[in-house]
């Protein structure tokens, strides 16, 4: 198991995290359920779409790790 910092929708947080886990099941973990998972883990759909440090990626294709010291932000947090 694995500590990372990351900001999420301007909330800084400490998670744990194994080490093949996928960026999306992690945000889902904590709460974000916009972060949804309709594709098949290659990207197709979208649905999984984050802001990540600024730049639009699928949460299904990172591993949880790279999000370490990471600004990302979720459908949850485009409102404020």
């Amino acid at each position: 198991m694995n500590k990372i910092t990351l900001t999420i929708n301007n909330k800084r947080l400490q998670a744990s995290v194994e080490g093949a886990e996928s960026l999306r099941t992690l945000l889902v973990r904590l709460g974000y359920i916009s972060v949804r998972d309709s594709d098949d883990r290659e990207g197709f759909a979208g649905s999984d779409t984050i802001i990540f440090n600024d730049v639009p990626v699928y949460a299904n294709l990172m591993i949880a790790l790279q999000a370490d010291k990471a600004t990302i932000r979720t459908a949850e947090g485009l409102g404020n």
